[in-house]
């Protein structure tokens, strides 16, 4: 039940807050220059995973951002795991990251693809890119010609200059 409750909150945080809001979910990275984030492929065909991981590859421009593609990742930390689904959620995909409500430092993390939704090649390239901003720790935003906008019809299929701002101001030495 806790586990379930500190989902809900991390998956709440993740979706309302903007990145540059005190307190924000994120992974840590310590004295590294880059936090490094292991994606594994759980439960997703080959076409949604090319989507992941080319939207893994557009995060991973930022400066703070590595990215590693595995089977299975190597622990239970900085591990964010991919599954597809069909679910009736009015959602394409949704992202989950499990933090430390202390400290707000992210251990583990999900996101899941809805193929109710993924028909089309732009869809998944959105939703991909969309949820791993979220898994990354950004929220949505308003403006710009992002992923990471709330709503379809006004999301574009690529990160932006002000997303690899964000990445850089929520990884920023403490």
């Amino acid at each position: 039940m806790l586990r379930k409750l500190v989902a809900a909150i991390a998956f709440l945080a993740v979706a309302v807050l903007p990145a540059t809001a005190l307190g924000q979910p994120h992974w840590y990275r310590g004295e590294e220059t880059q936090v490094t984030v292991y994606v594994e492929r759980t439960r997703v065909d080959a076409t949604n995973w090319s989507y992941v991981k080319r939207a893994g590859a557009q995060w991973a421009r930022s400066s703070r951002i590595r990215v590693v593609y595995v089977k299975r990742c190597p622990s239970s930390y900085y591990c964010v795991k991919v599954y597809q689904v069909r679910s009736a959620r009015n959602m394409a995909g949704w992202a989950t990251l499990n933090y430390d409500p202390g400290t707000n430092t992210a251990w583990y993390g999900t996101l899941h693809l809805n193929t109710r939704y993924l028909t089309t090649a732009a869809a998944r390239r959105k939703t991909a890119c969309h949820e791993l901003g979220h898994a990354l720790g950004l929220g949505h935003r308003r403006t710009g010609r992002t992923c990471m906008r709330d709503g379809f019809a006004t999301m574009y299929g690529h990160p932006d200059a002000t997303d690899y701002a964000n990445l850089r101001a929520l990884y920023r030495r403490p």
